[in-house]
């Protein structure tokens, strides 16, 4: 019996496949069991943590958890309501306001368990440019890795300074959706600890493309943020091109590798700037 029919016969459901390029398997259809559209969401077995944050963060934000478990395959299997979701269409100066706005009542709404945050999480990211070897980019991500590495004290000290909030992790249009007529964040497995700024860097490239325009409406309805010295969001920059293509290494997204792209050559430019200070 395969995924579908396991799933199928638990939940008493005709699904089907949601065809979208991710780690994880998503199904949805009508549950007799819970007499409702249900999605459902599989995680593999090394993913039990992305698994465990997106059941808890949709607990503390709604109701949309019916259950979930554990496979025999060590999968991890989520369920929940199939919500009628819209996407955003024209991103009009309100639209972003509010955008900003639901941002905000995240950070502050959203617990985690308490974690040890390693400052800067220099650590993290140097395994993830070491794992990004074969790319074209390498050289470009080793050599602003190791700029880094000499600034590591200064980074290190200046990142401590800034307030930690629980992140999106993976802030996008794409992610905004129109619930019942309101915008709500959704997909929250790559929730976690973090700095402000990171849930801000891939949005403004990848869907405001750097309009200042869309920006600042955004952050009228964000509200004030912590400065962030240029050296840290410098870094921030690194680290979120570097989760760009990781992605793309295993999915072929060529817009959003050449997002990636854009972003790194900020941070080069960002690095040959300071080193001329």
């Amino acid at each position: 019996m395969d995924l579908q029919q396991t799933l199928a016969r638990v939940l008493v459901a005709d699904l089907q496949p949601i065809k979208h390029s991710s780690y994880n398997q998503m199904f949805t259809g009508v549950s007799q069991l819970f007499g409702t559209t249900v999605f459902v969401k599989v995680f593999a077995r090394q993913r039990q943590g992305k698994f465990e944050v997106e059941r808890q963060v949709n607990q503390q934000l709604n109701d949309r958890v019916l259950t979930s478990w554990e496979l025999s395959s060590g999968e991890w299997v989520l369920v929940m309501r199939n919500l009628k979701l819209k996407p955003l269409s024209e991103l009009t100066s309100p639209i972003l306001e509010t955008m900003g706005a639901t941002l905000r009542r995240f950070h502050d709404q959203v617990k985690l368990p308490p974690s040890q945050l390693a400052a800067c999480d220099f650590d993290a990211t140097a395994r993830r440019i070491t794992e990004l070897a074969t790319s074209s980019i390498s050289a470009q991500l080793t050599g602003a890795l190791g700029w880094f590495s000499q600034h590591y004290s200064d980074l290190r000290a200046e990142c401590r300074q800034l307030p930690v909030v629980c992140l999106h992790g993976d802030v996008g249009k794409r992610n905004y959706r129109l619930v019942k007529g309101h915008v709500e964040l959704i997909d929250f497995e790559r929730c976690r600890h973090g700095y402000v700024q990171e849930d801000l860097q891939k949005l403004f490239y990848q869907d405001f493309a750097g309009n200042p325009a869309a920006i600042a409406a955004f952050q009228r309805g964000y509200g004030p943020t912590p400065t962030t010295p240029p050296l840290v969001m410098n870094w921030l920059r690194l680290q979120c091109c570097a989760g760009i293509f990781t992605y793309t290494q295993h999915f072929s997204a060529p817009q959003f590798e050449a997002v990636g792209r854009a972003i790194l050559a900020d941070v080069l430019t960002g690095i040959a700037g300071s080193s001329t200070e």
